[in-house]
């Protein structure tokens, strides 16, 4: 395989960094910091979608669910928690599942509609990313990976279709300008990305910091696991709390 220009979309598993190595060029350097949950989720359909009565990511206590409108009057919910918590593991049966989240009073019509299917476990993996350049030096000129290819996350908020596509869009300008100059492609691939889907990688990664450490804590009634004057931590916080109550700030917090 040959061409100028080799830009790699083959997902988190892309063996495009081996490929590198095994034709004598450096591997691009991997990082990763692993926050891992278990993500059950099953799917019902009605006539309606139903009325959004909380946030469409909501933790409570130990676990947190998700619920997510689909086409067609179809729609999901996911609930998801710590690999060792094994009293979870149970809602992989389908009444289990409906069980718990109609324990849960600002969620529990979600499941009355049709099931379609039966629960879907996921486990997750680390987040990641990937440095093309090293030392200064492209691992590999003409390639330029991205969305998973170059980095991914846990899917606890929702953003990897977004940052792929983020990425897609601002590469394109990289490319367009440095076609037939490698290392500048490569160095202008890098700012590209720095610029336009770190940020939003590395927020992402925040949140499983925050919220990982909350789980656990919850699952073993320990107390709060954050130090609530951190500015990190309390920043955090007082902005999800306020969008709940102020329209401006509720649309900069989905911003």
């Amino acid at each position: 395989m040959s061409g100028d220009v080799i830009v790699d979309v083959s997902g988190r598993r892309t063996p495009v960094p081996a490929l590198v190595e095994a034709a004598g060029g450096r591997r691009p350097l991997e990082r990763s910091e692993d926050v891992g949950f278990v993500y059950n989720t099953r799917y019902y359909r009605g006539s309606a979608l139903p009325e959004y009565r909380g946030d469409f990511l909501a933790p409570v206590g130990s676990i947190s669910v998700l619920t997510a409108p689909g086409d067609g009057d179809y729609w999901s919910v996911t609930l998801y928690h710590a690999p060792e918590d094994r009293a979870m593991r149970k809602v992989r049966d389908p009444e289990v599942f409906d069980r718990v989240v109609r324990s849960l009073p600002l969620h529990a019509h979600w499941v009355d509609g049709e099931p379609v299917g039966e629960v879907v476990s996921m486990a997750s993996t680390a987040n990641t990313t990937r440095q093309f350049i090293v030392d200064g030096q492209p691992c590999a000129t003409g390639l330029l990976p991205i969305g998973d290819a170059w980095g991914f996350t846990n899917p606890s908020i929702g953003r990897g279709i977004t940052l792929g596509l983020k990425h897609a869009v601002a590469v394109v300008d990289a490319i367009a300008e440095t076609l037939g100059r490698p290392a500048e492609m490569a160095a202008a691939w890098e700012r590209a990305t720095q610029m336009h889907a770190q940020p939003w990688h590395d927020a992402t990664v925040q949140f499983d910091r925050i919220r990982g450490p909350e789980v656990e804590a919850f699952r073993l009634g320990q107390p709060d696991p954050h130090n609530p004057d951190d500015p990190n931590i309390a920043g955090a916080r007082a902005f999800s709390s306020a969008s709940h109550y102020d329209a401006e700030v509720f649309s900069w917090f989905s911003e």
